[in-house]
This record gives structure tokens, C-alpha cells and sequence, in this order.
């Protein structure tokens, strides 16, 4: 009698051990551990948990207090993973959900499967007597098997009052993995906030910096663009006038990845195939990569159809072929291919089809580390001077504001896929080019309405040289002053949207009334969300981004015109 409570009362100090250590522990190594140990202390023997993964069981932990019987089940549980359609115990628990017990176990089927094991191995695995399984199940499925074996003189043959302490342990263990997986996604979504916060304090930052800075270089283009066109500029001049404009172009560039990224950049999508797109730019792709390295392109015969801001699909194209060749500095093997595929409900985009585009490299590949913070913008692991560490945040950007999502997979030395989805679109694609306009000049009245001096000046020369008669305007109580004083008729106002007092929007309505057969073009260099709060859509207005250069600004001029 004395040695029944003496028993008992050590089985619940081991259990009262092990929920306190299960509690504690910080993560699922430790979790499976510590199970396996107060298992093993709890009822002798040989004690495993296995969890199912992808199909397969895997024994992930595992204790036995002989270090000869340890050395064997590694041997074994590296060489052996079970199928869930198995016939062993694990498999058939975690399928059932069922605990089994057998108090006289025939370990031949256990033999049969472990045959390639050596004689010695065999002989202590031959000498397992009684064996009992439980289900570990967390939230009405089962994810795992708890085992207990008993073997040669491990014990006599385990009982129903063993199953009872196995099933309470492995309940303790199922709340413990619960308890790890909830903090764990805890910690990505706190992350995933942080990230958020932080991309929205940058965009800000994107967004206010962007009206004054495109302001600026819509003046330094246009005046470097009105210059070049001189008959009787010396050839060296015009060499430096071309560079100050891509230096333009540059810094223009930069501030749209900015925005793009933090997607805050004004968009214009159409119904685009995306074979098209990637089929477009290929010979610029095969440019920028250089000779060393080989394209593929997996494109398909089937249409590949969504709804995407040409430009922006062309810069995401582009941003991952460069990431894609800096990432081969010694030449390899670059595969660009799309097609459309089905999403499933357990994915992280809504369920639905999706184009996914591709960009596969052989280059050097990533760590664990750098594919954490491989979207963060202004992460680069190039060196000084080769990347702003934006490239791939513009992707992400850019992707995202349309409604898709990017993934990698990649390993060191193994080589890099970036896999984009975006939705796809009923609407028909366009598939013909815009017809060349034959000419940009016009004798038209052009109502001009700009806040800042230096631009309003250099749009106000650039009409007026190609023909136009300009109305010029500081704001929209002057455009309509100067309005109502004009006796002719105004076609076009040109406008720009964020203004002092009275948007451009208010000002086209005003216009309306006085002149509703005026036609409107707006202007702006403030992001997207800025326009639509001062009642402007790109998508349903004639829109000229900033910066603007001459070329932009005639074409866009003619085109309302002519429409």
C-alpha cells in the first residue's frame, strides 16, 4: 500500500512539474523537450512525439534514459519518415484522433518497416513488449502522436491508468503548442503593425516632399528640354543640357518609387495583358542585364489579363531583373514567365485567379535574415553607391496597390524566385497603341492656372511658342477674374489640383457655369490621396502628373483638345 501512494504521489509531482515547465516554456523545441522528458520520467520507456507536416509524421522529439537505445532512434528517425496513410500506430492515431493501447505488442509490422537498420538495432527495437499512442489535439484536430514503448527492462506492460497520465500530458502539451503558435503570430502581427506604421510615417513623409519637389524639376526639365531644342546651340551646350535632364529624369524617377512604395502614387490602370507587357520590354531587359546572362521567357499561349497601371507593372518588371542580375555578378540564368493561376482560401489573398508573374534567378541567393527585411525600403546589402534599397519596396508598393501580393523563395547559393499575383480582370484588353498625334502645336486659348511662379512661366513660354494663346493664372480667383474679362472663347483650362483657397476641382466647376464647353486638364504633383480628398480621380479626369516635361505637357495639351 505504501508503495501505491509513494507512486501516486510522485506521478503528480512529475505532472504538477511538467504543466508548470510547459507553461514556461518559450517555444516549441522547448514545448516537445520538455514532454518527451516528464513522459519518460512519468511512465519508463521510450517516449516520442511526432507531428504531422505536409503529409508526413515526423517524430520531433524523442527520450530514452539509454544513450545506446538514443543513438538507435536517431539513426531511425532520420532515415525513416512516415506517411499519414501508414499502417503504424503514429499514423493511424492522428489520423483517427483515437488513442491506442496494447499492452502485448508484436513488434514485427515496427521490424518490417525499420529493416534497413543495422542487426544490432533491430535486436533492441525486437525487444519492445507494450506500446501506447495518444493524440496530441489542439482545436478539434489532431497535430501530433504522443508515444510511450516500453522495451526489454523498461517495465511490465503499461496499463489504462497509463493511458489516463498519457492523454493528460499530451493535453497539457496541445495547450502549450497553442499557447506558442498564438504568441507567435502575435509577435508577426505586432511586427507586421510596426512595418505598417513605419511605411506610412515614411509616405507621409513621401507625400509632403512630393508637390514641391516635382514643382522643381517640372521647372529644370522644361527649361533644360526648351534650351536643347535651340537651332543655334554649340553642340557641347546641348551635351550638358541632355545631362541635366536625366539627371532630372533621375531624381523624377526616385520620387515615384517613394511614392510607389508607400502607394501613394497616382495611378492611371487599364486591362493589360501581362505576356505583353513582359514580351514589350525585352530587349531593354536583355540590355540591362548584360551578355553574361541568359533570358528565358516562360510566357504561354494563354491571356494573362489584369487591371494595372502600365508604368507601374513595367517598373515592377524592371526592379526585379535588376535585383535579379546584381544578384549574378558572374553571368547565370534569368527566367521571366507568367500565367494565371488559382489562389486557395487558405492563402493569404483573397480566393480568386491571379496572374502570377515570376522572376527566377541562379544567382547567389538569400539567408533567413536578409528575406525578413528584403521589402523594407532602404535595405540593400549592396554596397555603397549601387541601390537605394528601394527597388524591392517599390514591388511590394506597387503590387499591393493593386490588390496582389509578392512572395520569395530563395536560399544561399540556391538562387532567387520573386512570385507576383495580381488579380485578374474581365474587362478587355487594349491591345493597339495610342495614335501618333501629327502635330503638338495649336492655335487654341489655354486658361493657365498654377500657384508656383517658375512653373506657371515655363508652362506659359511652352504654349505660347507652339502656337497657343495663354490666359495665365496665379490662383482660382484670378483664372476666374481673367475668365469672365475674356471675350473669346477659352478651350482649355489647364489647372493645377492642390491650390491656396480653391482647388483646381472647385475652379472647374465655377468654370463650368460661366464656360461649360471648356474642357479640363488638370496638373499635380501631390500623391494620390491628397488629389482624391480635393475631388479629382486620374482615372475619371484628363491628368498630367508631376513633374512635367515640354514633350508631356503638348501631347497631353493636344490630346484633350482633340478628343
Amino acid at each position: 500500500m505504501g508503495d501505491d501512494v509513494d507512486r501516486l504521489r510522485r506521478r503528480l509531482q512529475v505532472l504538477a512539474d511538467a504543466t508548470r515547465e510547459l507553461a514556461a516554456a518559450p517555444d516549441l523545441r522547448v514545448i516537445l523537450d520538455t514532454i518527451v522528458h516528464r513522459t519518460a520520467d512519468l511512465l519508463g520507456g521510450f517516449c516520442s512525439i511526432a507531428m504531422l507536416e505536409d503529409g508526413w509524421v515526423r517524430p520531433a522529439a524523442f527520450f530514452h534514459p539509454v544513450e545506446r537505445v538514443m543513438n538507435m532512434v536517431a539513426k531511425f528517425v532520420a532515415s525513416t519518415p512516415m506517411p499519414i496513410d501508414a499502417e503504424l500506430e503514429p499514423a493511424q492515431v492522428i489520423r483517427t484522433g483515437r488513442s491506442d493501447l496494447k499492452p502485448v505488442l508484436d513488434p514485427g509490422p515496427l521490424l518490417a518497416f525499420a529493416s534497413h537498420l543495422p542487426a544490432d538495432d533491430l535486436a533492441i527495437m525486437a525487444s519492445i513488449h507494450t506500446a501506447l499512442h495518444v493524440p496530441v489535439t489542439l482545436d478539434d484536430r489532431t497535430i501530433g502522436c504522443l508515444a510511450i514503448v516500453r522495451m526489454g527492462d523498461d517495465g511490465p506492460a503499461l496499463d489504462e491508468q497509463d493511458l489516463v497520465l498519457a492523454e493528460s500530458l499530451a493535453q497539457h502539451a496541445a495547450i502549450a503548442i497553442g499557447r506558442t503558435r498564438a504568441e507567435e503570430v502575435l509577435r508577426r502581427t505586432e511586427a507586421q503593425l510596426r512595418q505598417a506604421l513605419k511605411m506610412e510615417a515614411i509616405g507621409r513623409l513621401a507625400g509632403g516632399i512630393a508637390h514641391d519637389f516635382n514643382n522643381m524639376l517640372s521647372v529644370i526639365l522644361s527649361y533644360a528640354g526648351l534650351l536643347r531644342r535651340a537651332d543655334e546651340l554649340p553642340p557641347r551646350a546641348r551635351a550638358r543640357l541632355e545631362e541635366i535632364e536625366k539627371a532630372g529624369q533621375r531624381a523624377a524617377a526616385l520620387t515615384r518609387q517613394l511614392l510607389a512604395f508607400s502607394r501613394q502614387q497616382v495611378v492611371e490602370p487599364r486591362a493589360l495583358d501581362v505576356r505583353h507587357m513582359v514580351a514589350g520590354v525585352e530587349a531593354m531587359l536583355r540590355h540591362i542585364v548584360g551578355e553574361d546572362i541568359a533570358i528565358e521567357l516562360a510566357l504561354g499561349d494563354e491571356p494573362a489579363p489584369t487591371r494595372a497601371d502600365p508604368s507601374q507593372l513595367e517598373q515592377v518588371i524592371l526592379n526585379l531583373v535588376v535585383n535579379a542580375r546584381d544578384a549574378m555578378p558572374t553571368g547565370g540564368a534569368l527566367t521571366i514567365g507568367c500565367r494565371v493561376v488559382a489562389v486557395p482560401v487558405s492563402s493569404d489573398l483573397p480566393d480568386g485567379n491571379y496572374v502570377q508573374l515570376w522572376v527566377a534567378d541562379t544567382g547567389i541567393g538569400m539567408d533567413a535574415t536578409t528575406l525578413e527585411h528584403v521589402f523594407e525600403p532602404f535595405f540593400t546589402t549592396k554596397e555603397q553607391g549601387r541601390g537605394t534599397g528601394l527597388g524591392l519596396a517599390t514591388v511590394l508598393g506597387i503590387t499591393q496597390q493593386t490588390g496582389g501580393a509578392v512572395r520569395v523563395h530563395s536560399a544561399p547559393g540556391k538562387g532567387t524566385t520573386f512570385e507576383v499575383y495580381l488579380p485578374t480582370t474581365d474587362e478587355p484588353v487594349v491591345t493597339h497603341a495610342p495614335a501618333e498625334l501629327a502635330t503638338v502645336d495649336g492655335d487654341e486659348t489655354v486658361l493657365l492656372v498654377e500657384d508656383e511662379d517658375a512653373l506657371r512661366q515655363v508652362a506659359l513660354d511652352l504654349l505660347e511658342r507652339h502656337g497657343y494663346h495663354v490666359l495665365a493664372a496665379r490662383d482660382g480667383a484670378d483664372a476666374i477674374r481673367r475668365a469672365t474679362a475674356h471675350a473669346g472663347p477659352i478651350h482649355l483650362l489647364v489647372t493645377d489640383v492642390v491650390m491656396p483657397r480653391m482647388s483646381g476641382r472647385e475652379l472647374a466647376g465655377h468654370l463650368a457655369d460661366l464656360r461649360p464647353d471648356t474642357r479640363v486638364l488638370y496638373m499635380s504633383g501631390y500623391t494620390d490621396d491628397a488629389i482624391f480628398h480635393h475631388g479629382v480621380q486620374a482615372a475619371s479626369f484628363a491628368f498630367l502628373p508631376k513633374p512635367v516635361t515640354p514633350d508631356a505637357l503638348l501631347r497631353k495639351v493636344r490630346t484633350v483638345l482633340d478628343a
